[in-house]
């Protein structure tokens, strides 16, 4: 700043003496009556007045450009410097926008980062909770299966004490058979001791005639011995009956016990299918549980992973952010540094193919970060061996890919290396020729030129749109037959001129491939009918 009021003073100053001299020496010229050129005196002063002038002014400039290089730049590469102005400015709202791409990506990630952070700590609440759940599952089953195991040893027990009663009842039964065939024979004796006593009482009768027992001795005595002996019978049976009712007593309370616990037995077995049933409900909520904590871990693991992958994403986009504050970004991540059309044939393998794309891009990538390097043999671009490996896989089945290369991350001028990755889709036929991309209608009685214009503008974008689903690469656009966006505009002034509502449709100029580009022409219809088309 100091400088230039110094360079404006010592003009101001040369200024004035230049104009003294120039007058001094005018003068002089006029006085001495000098002629030059056959001039007369005064207009030969005033050549000479001139002429020093000029002299002066040269030198002085001389001395000007000479001491300045300021001014030197400023009068003879001003053009120059403002072309570089006006690219400068360019580059620094490239700049800008791509500063405002970075934030906006940036900030982005950061809100998945931060949505990630709460998703993972909602799934590890949810698997502290499925655990706590299934701690307490594990401890009801644990103390079911206690249950079942007291349960099942009662239940032991009882049936035991079943089979014990069932071998009394038996024993008792089988006591009972032994005293019934006894009371029987013990009846049978009586009987038959009745019958001998009968028959001795009426031999008796026969031998005397009378009731006299005592005039027979030895018939007596034979029914003395019988008497005796029924009396012993019938004791004995007597005896044999209070046995029998005794143990037919012993008998009913064995049943009557042996009911109670065939009873209890069958309250065991109720309480067994209980726990069996609360220890199946128990299983299946604990495989229940198991397969929500599976999913949950899974779920947590997959958060993990794309947690990582954002803090990745963050951390690069941060350096790459730093990056292109600090230097000259040359290429862009994602970039794609070389494209083409490839089809593997007998005589073209595609290693080759693959070798010339990156040949292809290596000479992108050193003209965007080596402009003014003249070795442009030298090698920047590589390549994983493994996706190279991946990308001849899939392009060696002989048929027609679009094979791009991008570049990895953000690069900057000097870099010395530039990492690639590649991708290849088929390049199949994507809209026939005059198919209808897109449509929209327009009234140009109600709407003015720039309307228009933006009515076409979103039935392009709609066009792209429609393309990038499905599957054409690049956003490439071309309009009419020779591809000029002017046609844009012709065909905006024929609506205008045309002055009735029409529908325009975006229809495919030719077969349209993935490879693209997406070539379109405009058609104005009138109820189906072709009014013009560009």
């Amino acid at each position: 700043m100091i400088s230039g009021y110094i360079l404006v003073l010592a003009v101001l100053v040369l200024g004035g003496i230049i104009a003294v001299s120039g007058d001094r020496i005018g003068t002089k010229v006029g006085k001495a009556r000098l002629t030059l050129f056959k001039l007369r005196p005064k207009q030969t002063a005033t050549l000479v007045t001139v002429i020093v002038g000029t002299l002066l002014s040269a030198s002085v400039m001389t001395v000007l450009f000479a001491s300045s290089e300021q001014l030197r730049t400023g009068i003879f590469d001003l053009q120059k410097l403002q072309s570089k102005l006006r690219q400068t400015s360019e580059e620094l709202a490239k700049a800008i926008t791509q500063k405002n791409n970075f934030q906006q990506e940036l900030e982005k990630l950061r809100i998945e980062q931060s949505e990630a952070k709460d998703a993972l700590t909602g799934i590890d609440r949810s698997v502290k909770d499925e655990l706590v759940k299934r701690s307490t599952t594990s401890q009801q089953l644990k103390n079911l299966r206690q249950q079942l195991e007291s349960i099942t040893a009662e239940k032991a027990q009882f049936e035991k004490a079943v089979d014990d009663s069932n071998r009394q009842i038996a024993d008792l039964a089988a006591q009972q058979a032994v005293l019934s065939k006894q009371k029987t024979a013990l009846s049978k004796e009586i009987g038959q001791l009745n019958v001998q006593l009968l028959t001795l009482a009426g031999q008796v009768v026969n031998t005397n005639g009378n009731d006299d027992q005592t005039s027979n001795p030895k018939i007596a005595q034979d029914v003395q011995l019988k008497r005796n002996r029924l009396r012993i019978v019938v004791t004995q049976l007597t005896e044999k009956e209070t046995a029998l009712r005794k143990l037919e007593e012993r008998r009913t309370q064995q049943v009557q016990k042996l009911e109670v616990q065939k009873a209890q037995l069958q309250e065991k077995d109720r309480q067994l299918q209980a726990i069996d049933r609360k220890i199946g409900e128990n299983i299946s909520q604990q495989r229940f549980l198991d397969l929500q904590l599976s999913q949950l871990e899974s779920q947590l693991k997959d958060r993990e992973r794309k947690m990582a992958f954002i803090d990745r994403e963050v951390s690069k986009l941060e350096q790459e952010y730093q990056q292109f504050r600090q230097g000259n970004v040359a290429i862009l991540r994602n970039q794609v540094m070389a494209f083409d059309v490839v089809k593997v044939t007998g005589d073209r393998s595609a290693s080759e193919i693959l070798a010339r794309l990156l040949k292809q891009a290596n000479q992108a990538a050193l003209a965007a970060t080596r402009p003014d390097d003249s070795n442009k043999s030298a090698q920047l671009v590589t390549m994983d061996e493994g996706r190279q490996q991946d990308i001849l896989a899939q392009i060696k089945d002989s048929k027609e890919y679009v094979v791009r290369l991008f570049a990895v991350s953000n690069y900057l001028v000097g870099d010395k290396t530039v990492e690639l990755f590649a991708d290849a889709a088929l390049n199949q036929k994507v809209f026939r020729a005059g198919e209808v991309i897109s449509s929209s209608s327009a009234d140009p009685t109600k709407m003015n030129s720039n309307q228009l214009r933006q009515q076409l503008d979103l039935l392009l974008s709609s066009s792209q749109f429609r393309a990038r689903r499905g599957g054409i690469l690049g956003d490439a656009l071309e309009i009419g037959n020779n591809g000029d966006a002017s046609n844009v505009i012709d065909f905006a002034d024929k609506i205008k001129t045309h002055g009735q509502p029409i529908d325009i449709k975006a229809v495919a100029l030719r077969d349209i491939y993935t490879a693209g580009p997406l070539r379109i022409k405009l058609q104005a219809l009138n109820k189906g009918v072709v009014m013009f088309e560009n």
